[in-house]
């Protein structure tokens, strides 16, 4: 049973892997980043935290095996990513050196 609950899990995570991408190169590239990518990462953590709170409701009980903890750290660090890169787009005094850093690709 718990194995049929973090394939579904998974198998959400998936399709969302593609748009994180999107986003944090968007980041990744020299100038500022659109609203709408901002908005978009800012939605994408939003469904890797949902993804998460499900992986931890499920194995609460049970403690986490080891596919259980790799689908966590996974999805976390995903998150993180996510956050670190929507913070750097909407940070109001950009730091030159991480500025320069972009422009020297």
């Amino acid at each position: 049973m718990a194995e049929d609950a973090l394939l579904a899990i998974v198998d959400e995570a998936v399709p969302a892997q593609p748009v994180a991408d999107r986003v944090v190169a968007a980041r990744g590239r020299p100038g500022p980043v659109s609203g709408a990518v901002t908005q978009t990462g800012g939605e994408q953590i939003s469904v890797y935290h949902r993804l998460n709170a499900r992986l931890s409701r499920l194995f609460i009980d049970d403690g986490f095996d080891e596919l259980g903890k790799r689908a966590f750290w996974l999805l976390s660090c995903h998150q993180r990513i996510l956050h670190q890169a929507v913070n750097f787009a909407c940070a109001t005094h950009p730091d030159p050196r991480a500025e320069a850093a972009l422009s020297r690709g």
